[in-house]
């Protein structure tokens, strides 16, 4: 991933989705560089951020997500 734009509602991260997939590819590459002109990876480091977290279920209804600081109540293998 070489950009990235945040909203608040997902209607507007579509319809700015949208507007960009009409673009031209050299306006689209114009928009990366404004803000990554190495176009360095920039999800790079979220296999760090968003680890699973190794954790025996407490019951089959219980789902696990790998959120950062989830580590306290992981369980050594």
């Amino acid at each position: 991933m070489v950009y990235h734009e945040r909203f608040v509602y997902p209607a507007e991260a579509i319809a700015r989705e949208k507007e960009i997939k009409g673009w031209r590819r050299g306006k689209k590459i114009a928009l990366i560089e404004s803000m990554n002109p190495h176009w360095y990876d920039l999800a790079e480091e979220w296999q760090d951020v968003y680890k699973p977290v190794n954790r025996v279920p407490a019951g089959p209804r219980e789902i696990l997500h790998g959120l950062k600081g989830a580590q306290d109540d992981a369980v050594e293998e």
